[in-house]
């Protein structure tokens, strides 16, 4: 166990207090994988965990929630007090929030069975709603009725998809039928939180179930599943392969401008001619593309790469620079001319792009 979320347990189990690992963590540790993320529950208040932990900092912006989340080594860990939901208007958060010592009535708040085990200080596992059952089957299953548990929080719905992305596992029949029946409660969710999990989604083992559950982001996302995602493990070629028909949903993603400019050249030269890849290298990530038309097309780029690579050039990639350039007396607008005219040459093959045999032409012209 992480020896900060053993002190955290430690300190609140001193002072009187329950206290535990929840959630994915402790279904993760039972799965033999290593868990990234530990959220701790406690009969502790609110207020009782600020005391205890005053002597670190600490975030307070889920006190609502019944959230502290507190920094230990640059790094936040939040502690959630045992509570009870109340009623859900906007289908995602509650209205209200009710406080408890009894930490079976926190767990049948929560979303499927398989994220209600608990861990405490000593690394003994509870398993108080029978889900090492549901574990072992390999089965995602609400707590409790799923109309409920969807109708209260819509983005379970694609957590629960994703949770099939990720381990593997069967939605269990009566949860899979309402996260069909339901979907449209999705539009009540922020994008940038359909995004986020649509994006885990595609990093997982398994994104052959965006096939299964189109319907589901149909409204939400448009995009075009293949199995040819199977085939690699690089995000930007996936997300390359889904929206190569119609990149304009892509902008529903919220990715970085780095992303985004880096998939969208795969798309806009997957269709190509010979004649053109001199070109084209100089506007794509060489690499990602060789292998996204590999994936794409089964056509191997990486002999014409070798035979052309010395006639890719763009400006910052010019094998002379403007010092030199200077030096042999171009300036102002023939500086810029002469830059235009030299990657125009080696663009049409009349020229490679190495010192040498720029300065050879160089000489020949002045």
């Amino acid at each position: 166990m992480d020896t900060n979320i053993n002190e955290v347990l430690y300190r609140l189990n001193e002072k009187g207090h329950e206290a535990y690992i929840v959630g994915g963590a402790v279904r993760d540790i039972l799965l033999g994988k290593i868990p990234y993320d530990f959220d701790i529950t406690t009969s502790a208040t609110p207020d009782e965990v600020i005391a205890i932990f005053s002597d670190h900092g600490m975030y307070l912006t889920g006190l609502k929630h019944g959230t502290v989340s507190v920094i230990y080594d640059k790094k936040v860990i939040e502690i959630t007090t045992f509570r009870k939901d109340g009623h859900y208007r906007d289908s995602r958060h509650p209205d209200e929030v009710y406080f408890t010592k009894d930490v079976t009535l926190d767990l049948k708040r929560r979303d499927f069975t398989i994220n209600t085990f608990l861990m405490d200080k000593d690394e003994k596992i509870y398993d108080l709603l029978k889900a090492k059952e549901d574990l072992d089957k390999k089965l995602i299953r609400t707590v409790g009725e799923p109309k409920k548990r969807f109708e209260e929080d819509a983005l379970r719905i694609l957590r629960a998809i994703r949770f099939k992305a990720e381990l593997g596992f069967k939605i269990e029949e009566a949860t899979a039928y309402m996260i069909h029946k339901l979907k449209d409660g999705l539009h009540k969710i922020s994008k940038e939180r359909v995004a986020t999990e649509f994006i885990k989604t595609l990093k997982a083992s398994y994104p052959e179930v965006l096939e299964e559950y189109h319907d589901v982001y149909a409204g939400l996302i448009k995009y075009h599943y293949t199995d040819k995602l199977k085939e690699t493990n690089d995000n930007m070629i996936k997300l390359a392969l889904l929206f190569k028909d119609d990149p304009s949903d892509l902008n529903k993603l919220f990715l970085s401008k780095k992303d985004y400019k880096t998939i969208m050249p795969l798309i806009q030269y997957q269709n190509f001619k010979d004649d053109d890849l001199s070109y084209i290298f100089t506007k794509v990530d060489n690499d990602r593309y060789i292998s996204y038309i590999k994936i794409l097309k089964d056509i191997d780029l990486s002999d014409k790469y070798q035979d052309i690579k010395d006639y890719i050039v763009t400006t910052d990639t010019l094998a002379i620079s403007s010092l030199e350039l200077m030096a042999l007396g171009y300036k102002g607008k023939a500086l810029g001319n002469i830059k235009k005219e030299l990657i125009a040459m080696i663009l049409q093959k009349k020229l490679k792009n190495d010192h040498l045999s720029i300065m050879t032409y160089l000489k020949e012209v002045l």
